[in-house]
């Protein structure tokens, strides 16, 4: 089976997606890995297939990237910054996102490239698997959340917040996930990329494009 692993993002995305590949392809599997382009040499040694997209690292140290890094005081001024930095490289997302998934029979995507991956799975009709390596799927559990509000239990409130959270990663990643799918002539996924206004409007606002846990 051909396999395309999208690792965008920094060191930390990619080295898990590594080993990953490392043990599909001892069962037999075809690797090809999507990660930024800093990457190329690392990926190949281990004997994959390599698509270079944006270097994260380096745009993490242009002024954009010190400007999101820097404001950790406010949540909504970093959100703004990372949809600007994401509007910015777009480009550099979409185009290797869609070149090396072409010939995929699989698509594995993690945390940073979900959204992303779902639209170019729908488009080339290629079966996506969400490897959630971060517990960022909404949960009453405060051990399984990422942002618990009752971290040593469970509770409805960090289902709430999981929601909410993930609605509002969704207004970072909404233009850029929209600017694909109208590029290969898909239906932009049916969410308001402005914030929600509470837990509860984001828990009946999410795209229909983010794979949402009805665990409870």
């Amino acid at each position: 089976m051909r396999i395309t692993l999208v690792a965008l993002g920094t060191r930390g995305d990619v080295q898990p997606v590594l080993a990953l590949g490392q043990g599909l392809q001892a069962a037999g599997d075809s690797i090809h890995i999507i990660a930024g382009r800093n990457f190329d040499s690392w990926v190949r040694a281990f004997g994959f297939g390599f698509t270079g997209a944006v270097d994260m690292e380096t745009l993490m140290s242009s002024e954009k990237g010190v400007a999101w890094a820097e404001r950790s005081d406010s949540p909504r001024k970093q959100l703004q910054h990372m949809k600007e930095l994401l509007a910015e490289y777009r480009d550099e997302v979409i185009g290797p996102l869609v070149e090396g998934s072409r010939d995929a029979n699989l698509l594995i995507s993690g945390f940073v490239s979900n959204p992303f991956v779902q639209a170019v799975s729908e488009k080339f009709g290629i079966p996506h698997i969400s490897a959630q390596l971060q517990p960022y799927l909404p949960t009453r559990s405060g051990a399984a959340s990422l942002a618990p509000i009752i971290k040593w239990g469970d509770s409805l409130l960090n289902l709430w917040m999981g929601y909410f959270a993930e609605r509002l990663m969704w207004t970072v990643h909404a233009d850029t996930t929209n600017h694909l799918r109208a590029a290969p002539l898909l239906p932009p996924a049916p969410c308001a990329a402005s914030p929600p206004s509470s837990a509860l409007a984001a828990m009946s606002s999410l795209p229909r494009r983010i794979g949402v846990s009805i665990s409870m």
